[in-house]
């Protein structure tokens, strides 16, 4: 049981090495790929008087994404937490009051 050859392919070449004039850790570079090009437009948004806020990314999506990458069970809680990490690291970035 497991993902098929060539998603797991398909995982291993997303998890080649970052460049090494890049600023992302090898052991991080899997899940910032995850991160950055499947996660990237899945913000929940609140807008109001303020304007508008970076909420997070709904764990159903998170969830969604493994189930579509097929990754396997026993890998999802950690890579939760990693991307999570990221998450929390983004929206501080992201919602920096401007001016």
């Amino acid at each position: 049981m497991g993902a098929p050859p060539e998603v797991i392919e398909e995982w291993e070449a997303k998890r080649s090495p970052p460049p090494a004039d890049f600023g992302i850790h090898e052991d991080n570079w899997a899940v910032f790929m995850m991160f950055s090009q499947n996660l990237s437009s899945q913000w929940d948004l609140g807008v109001g008087f303020g304007g508008v806020i970076h909420i997070g990314i709904p764990i159903p999506r998170i969830e969604s994404l493994f189930n579509i990458k097929k990754i396997p069970t026993e890998q999802q809680e950690t890579l939760l937490e990693e991307i999570q990490l990221m998450e929390r690291s983004a929206l501080a970035v992201l919602n920096k009051v401007k001016g």
